[in-house]
């Protein structure tokens, strides 16, 4: 299985050079499974793996029913009706 970020890439690399070592690894991962991760080729990997939650903009909320809100409601930008 290829690693899918130039950091994973490194870090399965120095777990597998403990598991060479004869230390225990960090990761639990088996020897082969550590050295597949770790001959990735990083040419055409990004640094960090994408998060399909990080940089997401948060949509705006509106209130649509007649409820008291707080007023730390109206302070973090929500539209109190």
């Amino acid at each position: 299985m290829p690693a899918k970020s130039a950091a994973q890439q490194r870090y399965m690399g120095m777990d597998y050079a403990r598991a060479k070592a004869g230390k225990p690894t960090k990761t639990g991962m088996s020897t082969s499974d550590l050295r597949d991760f770790a001959s990735t080729s990083t040419k055409n990997l990004p640094e960090r793996a994408g998060n399909a939650k990080r940089g997401r903009k948060r949509s705006s909320f509106k209130y649509n029913d007649d409820k008291p809100r707080s007023a730390g409601a109206k302070l973090r930008g929500y539209k109190v009706t």
